[in-house]
């Protein structure tokens, strides 16, 4: 599906909807002609041509001051005869040149460009305890109501462009084995309901519609098998589904941890509560000693017989950094509940080690805490809140908003670089054009990669998109003439 025509690049959660909107343009071709002065005139000032030629136009806006320009950056897209410049830089638009730009009277080629295809892989946990209160939420409200309306709410933002799939896990009735032996994986995780990868498409499409279906019939029951999840849905959806680009990422959810290591092996059933120990009042889910639930008094041993002990948790870290090897990036989420496990003992730093081999680590963070490398919503008093936050960063990283996929030219046309323009509207409707920066590091404008078939935003370009709120980027081939 051909994502939407504009890139609209905002502030919060992400709704970048991208593409290149078609341009066409007006104008003479030059004809070579002497540099240009250094500072462009004010209102009703008239730049001169630049080096290598093609007829000046118009380049000036009250306050000239703003636009210092020297012959070179003026020869940007040139007409017949010219050399563009590669330096880069940032040339402000006129209402006229804007209007002549839209209208369309040129006889270059122009068609929809479409952002670096993302995709996406999910993990989600579904296991009983996801039916736990919620931090802040409302009536009726746990952590997989919250869950499922942050992530409904997060691929709606993403563009069409994007291809998602999901796993719960274990999305079914889970029954433990003691003592524990090897079974088959759809036995602790129900394969047969992943929604597989699939481009989002529009806001209508099926896919999308599939994707809300399973998260409102997500069976919340079972146990934990998130290493039997991560390692299936890496292995079977993600690495094998096929699209242009290389923009593949995992992202993992869950409230705890893992109670079923690969092969839906858990640990065995543990002896009654040691000596000095006794089952706690309070209904605590291990032995107690007198000072309570997971009391640092309590000797060893003072489990409760029935309690479902944690597994080991090395080897979803090793799965993790494999995938990271193959180029795939994994987030982790680590939803409240999985601050401790049944030893009593904070299972946080497993996720951020996870996090820190995914490459998704958070910045200035510590793998012990409390400031964790993943996303740890244990500490965070609305969970609601900060789940969508948390998504719309992932989102954010995930989305490359600022790259996008050079078409190939229709039949008898060519793509000349020097005839390529990107071109900004604010969302005070004035417009920018930004010029190909190839000298250097990247600092003011655009350039392309390698092969010609990306256009990626310099740095500075796609941070300043990003913060103007109401921002859209246009694209255009040929007819560059319009803007010098």
């Amino acid at each position: 599906m051909i994502s939407r025509t504009k890139l609209i690049v905002q502030r919060g959660l992400l709704s970048a909807l991208v593409a290149a909107v078609p341009l066409a343009c007006g104008g003479q071709s030059g004809t070579p002609g002497d540099a240009g002065p250094t500072d462009v005139a004010g209102t009703g000032g008239t730049a001169g041509p630049g080096v290598g030629g093609g007829s000046g136009s118009d380049l000036s806006s009250t306050g000239g001051d703003n636009n210092t320009l020297d012959g070179s950056d003026l020869g940007s897209n040139l007409g017949s005869g010219g050399t563009a410049s590669t330096a880069g830089g940032e040339i402000q638009l006129t209402p006229e040149q804007l209007a002549a730009i839209d209208d369309g009277s040129c006889t270059g080629w122009t068609q929809e460009g479409e952002n670096l295809p993302a995709v996406l892989q999910l993990v989600v946990d579904v296991s009983r305890s996801m039916l736990d209160p919620a931090p802040g939420g409302g009536i009726g409200e746990n952590r997989w109501t919250v869950t499922r309306d942050a992530l409904s709410l997060a691929l709606e933002s993403l563009p069409g462009s994007a291809a998602v799939g999901i796993l719960y896990y274990p999305n079914r009735s889970v029954t433990l084995v003691n003592p524990p032996v090897a079974r088959p994986l759809e036995e602790c995780v129900a394969v047969d309901k992943i929604v597989p990868i699939a481009e989002l498409g529009e806001g209508d499409s099926t896919h999308r519609a599939d994707l809300d279906t399973s998260l409102m019939t997500a069976q919340v029951d079972g146990y934990t098998p998130t290493h039997d999840a991560y390692k299936y849905a890496l292995e079977q959806s993600l690495v094998p589904y096929q699209a242009a680009g290389d923009q593949k990422f995992m992202l993992l959810i869950t409230d705890g941890a893992p109670t079923m290591a690969e092969s839906c092996l858990s640990e065995p059933t543990p002896p009654p509560c040691a000596d000095g120990c006794e089952l706690d009042p309070a209904g605590c889910s291990a032995c107690a000693c007198p000072v309570g639930c997971f009391g640092d008094a309590c000797p060893p041993g003072c489990i409760n017989g029935n309690v479902v002990l944690d597994v080991d948790t090395q080897p979803i870290i090793d799965s993790v950094t494999a995938a990271k090897a193959q180029g795939i990036r994994t987030f982790i989420i680590g939803s409240p509940g999985s601050e401790v496990g049944s030893d009593g003992m904070d299972k946080r730093p497993w996720l951020s080690k996870a996090a820190i081999e995914g490459g998704t680590a958070q910045a200035n963070c510590v793998e012990a805490g409390p400031n964790f490398c993943h996303m740890d919503m244990t500490q965070e008093e609305d969970f609601s809140t900060a789940l969508t936050e948390g998504l719309a960063a992932v989102a954010g990283q995930v989305v490359d908003t600022c790259s996008f996929v050079v078409p190939e030219p229709p039949e008898g046309k060519t793509l000349d670089p020097a005839d390529t323009n990107l071109i900004a509207v604010w969302g005070d409707g004035t417009a920018s054009a930004f010029l190909r920066d190839a000298e250097g590091a990247c600092d003011t404008g655009w350039n392309f990669n390698d092969t010609m078939t990306q256009i990626d935003l310099c740095p500075a370009t796609c941070d300043r998109l990003k913060q103007s709120a109401g921002a859209t980027v246009q694209l255009s081939f040929g007819c560059g003439d319009i803007i010098r």
